[in-house]
């Protein structure tokens, strides 16, 4: 993400395809609300957007994912 080799860091993607980039955070000490321990988020550097998804359980990931992916191409 960037070229460093100019002394320079570009940031953000400029023409598509959209660049996504995905992290799985947890789990959490303490729980977030309704019992969630685990999150994921996406972001969108094109269009600069970022989704958090919270989660209760770490297995909950790909189904979210798959949600996300359904969400996203319409």
């Amino acid at each position: 993400m960037g070229d460093l080799c100019d002394g320079k860091t570009i940031l953000g993607a400029t023409q598509h395809p959209d660049l996504e980039h995905l992290d799985a955070h947890g789990p959490i000490k303490h729980s977030l609300f309704s019992g969630n321990k685990y999150f994921l988020t996406s972001m969108n550097d094109y269009r600069s957007i970022t989704w958090v998804y919270l989660l209760k359980e770490k297995k909950e990931g790909w189904s979210t994912l798959k949600g996300f992916k359904i969400l996203a191409e319409k």
